[in-house]
């Protein structure tokens, strides 16, 4: 494993008198904290080699035991103008085999070359560039691939018929309060008001026990439980179902981030971090802007986030 790490020399220095360099390695540190909050996280340790009998420099060292097993991440960080080469990931790795590390990691502000890509799969390093949306020395656009799904109800009917559970002499209806259907109230055998029949859709629409999508439905249930209609000081038991015409339309794009720091995973195309806030988000942006797609399976790139809304 090597020999233990002697103490940072960053301990006592600040961020407004070191070079930019410097600060690269201090926000890549403090990022890989965020990321692993149960590891020890130090900056600019050195670590006696095994096999060179000397010092090596390390930018990150990240410890954590498990179980029985110590485990040692070292983390080398290049604010280089140039894509990283494969001498770059070659130095780093033999650093890596020095020190005995479980796993070692670059992270680059200008990325890798294809051939440094290639050298670090086969020697099992990771290789990340760092975004910070909100530092102006590496400052970068970031935006999350989404969609949106706008489920509405073009219309419905209703339909009025004997409960069979019920004697068929007790069915009656007052033609008086088919004047507002919508509004009628419905009750249980007892006596107790249940609600009116447009917030019992309105609350079935809501739960998805209708149907959503493109089409039309007919004689559908919506109700949990027998009702009843209110006729003077009786109660008139009655089956309502609903025939209901919905549409649906699916968009895709992309939601702009307003601040985010981690650590994108070049090879897998995927970002590390603890946290992020998004854009603000206009629904009219959405539902112009954004491209319309049949479905959420033909999408090429996987949504990080699907936004629904319904409109009954």
């Amino acid at each position: 494993m090597g020999s233990s790490p002697t103490s940072s020399a960053m301990n006592s220095e600040t961020t407004d008198n070191i070079s930019k360099w410097k600060k690269f390695e201090i926000l890549a540190s403090e990022i890989q904290k965020e990321l692993s909050p149960d590891a020890e996280v130090n900056h600019n340790i050195k670590i006696k080699g095994e096999d060179s009998k000397v010092d090596r420099q390390i930018d990150i060292l990240v410890k954590k035991q498990v179980g029985q097993y110590p485990l040692l991440i070292v983390m080398q960080c290049k604010d280089e103008r140039a894509p990283l080469d494969v001498n770059a990931v070659g130095e780093f790795a033999s650093v890596i085999s020095d020190v005995r590390a479980n796993k070692g990691a670059l992270v680059s502000s200008s990325g890798f070359t294809p051939a440094a890509i290639n050298l670090a799969k086969q020697k099992g390093i990771d290789v990340f560039r760092l975004v910070d949306l909100q530092n102006k020395n590496w400052k970068s656009y970031a935006s999350l691939p989404a969609a949106a799904v706008f489920d509405k109800v073009e219309g419905y009917r209703l339909k009025f018929a004997v409960n069979p559970d019920f004697p068929p002499e007790r069915f009656s209806i007052p033609m008086k309060i088919l004047e507002d259907v919508p509004n009628i109230i419905l009750y249980r055998e007892n006596g107790d008001k249940i609600d009116s029949i447009i917030n019992l859709i309105q609350k079935a629409w809501k739960n998805e026990k209708l149907p959503r999508g493109n089409g039309e439905n007919f004689d559908l249930e919506f109700l949990e439980e027998p009702v009843f209609i209110k006729d003077g000081e009786s109660f008139s038991p009655v089956k309502i179902t609903i025939y209901i015409k919905t549409s649906r339309k699916i968009v895709f794009g992309n939601i702009p981030l307003q601040s985010m720091r981690g650590f994108q995973d070049v090879v897998k195309g995927g970002i590390y971090t603890h946290s992020f806030t998004t854009e603000m988000i206009s629904v009219d942006v959405v539902k112009k802007e954004w491209q319309v797609v049949e479905s959420l399976n033909q999408l090429a790139i996987s949504p990080v986030i699907t936004l629904y809304s319904s409109n009954f």
